[in-house]
């Protein structure tokens, strides 16, 4: 994200090369919502996650690295039978984690 010197925000634009313009100048734009960054990421060292499955079992996945973002927040991330990594515990059935 870049700013103005009076502190206004702004957002990449194409056109013609590169160009920055006013993010409220766009159409359709809405607002802005800063996202903590990822600063660095740590290995899963034998955590586990849980989830509740709709018919009661539990299933429980390796938690696969701990990404930690700018804002001081650590969270887990496990991966599913397809491979693709997911925050642990933003997933609906979430249930715990644990150490093993």
């Amino acid at each position: 994200m870049q700013w103005t010197s009076v502190g206004e925000e702004l957002v990449g634009y194409v056109v013609d090369g590169a160009r920055v313009v006013r993010a409220d100048s766009l159409t359709g734009f809405a607002g802005y919502v800063r996202r903590a960054r990822v600063v660095t990421a740590l290995p899963g060292n034998g955590w586990t996650v849980s989830y509740r499955m709709d018919d009661g079992c539990v299933e429980k996945r390796e938690v696969v690295a701990w990404l930690v973002y700018d804002d001081g927040t650590v969270v887990g991330h496990d991966a599913d039978e397809d491979g693709l990594v997911y925050p642990s515990c933003e997933a609906v059935n979430f249930s715990h984690l644990a150490k093993v």
